[in-house]
C-alpha cells in the first residue's frame, strides 16, 4: 500500500504526505492512519469509538483528540466543517469518506495480512533485542509514573487560549495565563476540586509564566512592557495613508508583578510592582524563599542569575560564567538547590546545580537525544522529591537526570506540547498542549495591492528567500519529516536535501548569481546547487548564522573561534576571515556602501564605525523585532505588533508595507525592485491545559 487518491487529492503514505498541484502537505501518523480508516470504506460510517480504538489502541484519549485529527485532514483536503465535501460528520455515531477513492496498486486484504504477520514479526524482534540488550544511551522508563500515562484530562475547556500553567505547593489549585490579544493576556487560578475559576489580574498585559511562593500565598510573574516619550510632529515626509509614531527614544521595561493570592481570588487585583521598567531583560522568574525570587538577568554582553529580596528591594548575584548564557532557571524547596540550563558560544546547552547553602555549584555535561533542532531546550522543572528535571520537546516528555542523561516519554498527540510541569505528588503532569500554524506569505504591492499566503501546510516552513536573477524561491520545511531545503522554481516544488536529524541547518543565503544557495549546516559552510549536489568548504571555525552574500564571493557570518564569537566577512575562494565585531548582536547586514548595520537584543539598530562610536539609526519610535534588511538606501524592519515598515536612510522617509496585522511574526526577504516581500505568517493557534495521568 503505497498510494491512494482521493477526489484530486494523492496521498503518498510511505512519506505521509497529502499532494495537491505544487502543495505538500505532511500528516503526523496518527492523521494519516484515521484517513486510511475511512479509505477503507470509502461512503461508508466508521464509528468514532472504532477509529480510537484502533487509531489509540490500549490507550484512553478525549473525544476532541479525534475531532482535531479531522480537522487536520479537511484543512489539507481544503474541505470545512460546513461543506463537508470530503469528511462528513455524523453526530454521536462516526465519520464517512465522501469524496471518491482510489487505491493506487493496491490489494487492502493481502496488505491487512502482511501487516498483521509484519507487525507480530516486529514485535519478536523488539522482545528480543530488549531481553538482550544491556545498557542503552536512554535510561529505562520503567521506574517513572510518566512510562504508564494513559489519560489526557483537560484541566481548561473553553474556546481561548491558554497556557503555562503552574500548580500551588498543596496542588489544589493552578494559576494560568489565558490569551485576550495583542500579545497580552490575563492572570487566572482554578480550584481543581470545584473547578471553580478566579480572574486574578485587573489589568491586562504581557505576562510571563505565574509562579506560586513556597507557601502558596502569592504569584509572582514578569511583565514586558514598552515605553518612551515623545517630542514635537515629525517633519518627515510619509504616505497619506500612513500615520508615524512620534516616539523617538523608544524602550522595552521589564518588571516583577506580585499578587496575593486570597485577595485576588476574590476581586481581581492591581498587581504590585517590583523593580519597575528595568531596561534590562528579565526573565524566568523561581521563588527561593517566602519574599525572595531569583530570576535570569540581561546586561545586554552578559547574563546572570539574581535573587531579589521583595522586603529590602535588594539583589545578589547567584551566578554568572561569562562563557555561558542562562536561559531557564528553577529552584527546589525540597533539594534546596537551584537548577539552570545555559548555553555556550557554540549554542551548546550545558546544566548547572547550585547548591544555595554553600552557595557552590556544579556543570553537567548533557547528553541531548538528535531529535533537539534547537540549542535551546525550553523551560524547565524539579520532581517534587526525586533528583531529576522535566521538559518537554514537541510531541514528548523528558526527563533528565542529574548524569546528564535524557529519558524520552512519547505522548500520543499530534499537537506540541509546552511548559510542562509535575504536580506536588510526582505522579502527574500538567502541561500546555497545543498547535500553531505558520505560513510562507507575500506581499506585492504593485499594480495592485496583494497580500496571499505562497506555501500552505499543517507543517512548519520558514526563511523563504527570493532567488537573485531568477523566479524560484528557496525555504526550509519539515514536511518530509525532517527539516530540508526546498525549491519553488515556479512550476514545481523540489526537495533540494536529504539530511537527516543529526544534521541541522542552521541557517541559508543565496549566492548572487542565484545558481547555488549558501547554508550552514551543523556550523559548517555548505554549497548545495539547484540539482541538490553539496560542495564541502573548509574552515577550520564553527558558524552559528549566516546573515548575507555580498560582493567578491563574501559571507557576512556570525562564527565561533577560539571560544569567542564574532561578525566576521569570509572569503570563500581563500578561506580568509576579516573580524568586523565581537560584541553580542542579534541580526546583521552591510548596505552597499560597506556600512555595517547590528541589532542588540532590545531591538535597536546602530551603524558601526571604526573611528567613532556606533551611530544609532532613527526607527521613528519603534523596535526591530528578530531580523532586519537592507536594500539601497532603505531599511526594513518588523515590529513586534506585526508591521512591516520600509525606512528611507537618505530622506529620512518611514512608510508602512502591510496592513495593520499582527499575523507578520518575522520578515525574511524582499525585492524593493519588483515591490515583493517574502514573511512569515501565523495562521492559527490553539493551547489548552492538559493533565498527563
Amino acid at each position: 500500500m503505497n498510494e491512494l487518491v482521493v477526489g484530486d487529492f494523492r496521498i503518498n503514505i510511505k512519506r505521509s504526505e497529502i499532494i495537491y498541484q505544487k502543495n505538500i502537505t505532511s500528516l503526523e501518523p496518527k492523521v494519516l492512519k484515521v484517513l486510511l480508516l475511512l479509505a477503507e470504506k470509502p461512503g461508508e460510517i466508521i464509528p468514532q469509538s472504532e477509529l480510537l480504538e484502533k487509531v489509540w489502541p490500549g490507550v484512553i484519549v478525549e473525544a476532541n483528540t479525534l475531532q482535531r485529527c479531522i480537522a487536520q485532514l479537511r484543512k489539507a483536503f481544503k474541505d470545512d466543517a460546513k461543506t463537508q465535501k470530503f469528511i462528513t460528520t455524523h453526530p454521536r455515531r462516526g465519520y464517512s469518506l465522501v469524496a471518491p477513492v482510489d487505491w493506487k496498486n493496491t490489494d487492502i486484504k493481502k496488505e491487512k495480512k502482511h501487516s498483521k504477520y509484519l507487525y507480530w514479526a516486529v514485535c519478536c524482534v523488539f522482545i528480543i533485542f530488549a531481553l538482550i540488550s544491556g545498557v542503552t544511551f536512554f535510561t529505562s522508563t520503567s521506574q517513572s509514573p510518566l512510562a504508564s500515562f494513559k489519560y489526557i484530562t483537560p484541566l481548561t475547556t473553553t474556546d481561548e487560549t491558554e497556557f503555562r500553567v503552574s500548580f500551588s505547593p498543596d496542588g489544589k489549585y493552578i494559576a494560568f495565563q489565558r490569551y485576550v490579544g495583542f500579545q497580552k493576556s490575563h492572570i487566572w487560578a482554578k480550584n481543581l476540586t470545584t473547578n471553580q475559576e478566579f480572574l486574578l489580574t485587573k489589568n491586562e498585559g504581557i505576562y510571563g509564566r505565574p509562579k506560586w511562593s513556597l507557601d502558596g500565598t502569592q504569584i509572582a510573574f514578569i511583565q514586558t512592557s514598552q515605553t518612551g516619550h515623545t517630542q514635537s510632529p515629525s517633519p518627515l515626509k510619509a504616505d497619506s495613508h500612513i500615520q508615524l509614531n512620534k516616539k523617538v527614544h523608544t524602550k522595552m521595561c521589564h518588571s516583577i508583578e506580585v499578587l496575593t493570592f486570597a485577595l485576588a481570588k476574590n476581586i481581581p487585583q492591581k498587581t504590585k510592582t517590583h523593580l519597575p521598567c528595568l531596561s534590562n531583560k528579565i526573565y524566568t522568574l523561581t521563588w527561593l524563599a517566602k519574599n525572595e525570587v531569583a530570576f535570569i538577568f540581561d546586561d545586554m554582553h552578559s547574563s546572570k542569575v539574581v535573587s531579589y529580596k521583595l522586603s529590602t528591594q535588594t539583589s545578589t548575584t547567584l551566578y554568572q560564567n561569562t562563557e555561558q548564557t542562562p536561559y531557564a532557571v528553577i529552584y527546589s524547596a525540597y533539594h534546596k538547590k537551584t537548577a539552570i540550563l545555559q548555553v555556550d558560544k557554540k549554542h551548546i546547552s550545558s546544566l548547572v546545580i547550585l547548591d544555595n547553602k554553600e552557595a557552590d555549584f556544579k556543570t553537567i555535561a548533557l547528553h541531548i537525544p538528535d531529535e533537539f533542532y534547537q540549542s535551546s531546550l525550553g523551560d524547565i522543572h524539579w520532581h517534587p522529591t526525586e533528583k531529576k528535571i522535566l521538559l518537554a520537546y514537541r510531541h514528548s516528555l523528558y526527563e533528565i537526570t542529574l548524569n546528564g542523561a535524557f529519558t524520552q516519554y512519547p505522548i500520543t498527540t499530534y499537537q506540541t506540547i509546552y511548559d510542562p510541569v509535575y504536580h506536588p505528588n510526582g505522579k502527574q503532569i500538567a502541561a500546555t498542549l497545543g498547535i500553531a500554524d505558520f505560513d510562507i506569505s507575500q506581499i506585492q504591492w504593485q499594480p495592485n495591492k496583494e497580500d496571499k499566503i505562497l506555501y500552505r501546510s499543517t507543517m512548519q516552513e520558514s526563511g523563504a528567500k527570493y532567488q537573485p536573477k531568477g523566479s524560484g524561491i528557496a525555504f526550509v520545511s519539515n514536511r518530509s519529516g525532517h527539516y530540508q531545503l526546498w525549491f519553488d522554481n515556479g512550476k514545481e516544488i523540489q526537495q533540494l536535501t536529504h539530511f537527516d536529524s543529526k544534521q541541522k541547518i542552521k541557517s541559508f543565503v543565496w549566492s548572487l548569481s542565484g545558481q547555488s544557495i549558501i547554508l550552514a549546516l551543523n556550523s559548517q559552510v555548505k554549497i548545495i546547487n539547484l540539482k541538490g549536489e553539496i560542495e564541502n568548504l573548509n574552515h577550520d571555525f564553527e558558524v552559528l548564522n549566516i546573515y548575507q552574500a555580498i560582493g567578491n564571493n563574501q559571507l557576512l557570518m556570525k562564527i565561533v573561534k577560539e571560544q569567542s564569537s564574532e561578525l566576521v566577512l569570509y572569503n570563500m575562494s581563500n578561506s580568509e576571515i576579516k573580524s568586523l565585531y565581537k560584541k553580542q548582536l542579534t541580526w546583521a547586514q552591510i548596505d552597499h556602501k560597506n556600512r555595517i548595520f547590528i541589532s542588540d537584543k532590545q531591538g535597536n539598530i546602530t551603524i558601526q564605525n571604526e573611528a567613532k562610536d556606533p551611530l544609532p539609526v532613527n526607527l521613528h519610535g519603534m523596535l526591530s523585532h528578530k531580523r532586519f534588511l537592507i536594500d539601497s538606501d532603505n531599511l526594513i524592519i518588523n515590529d513586534s505588533n506585526g508591521g512591516i515598515w520600509q525606512i528611507n536612510l537618505i530622506e529620512d522617509h518611514v512608510k508602512r508595507l502591510n496592513d495593520k496585522d499582527i499575523s507578520a511574526v518575522r520578515l525574511d526577504d524582499i525585492n524593493l525592485e519588483e515591490q515583493k516581500l517574502l514573511y512569515l505568517r501565523f495562521i492559527a493557534g490553539k493551547k489548552e491545559i492538559v493533565l498527563f495521568n
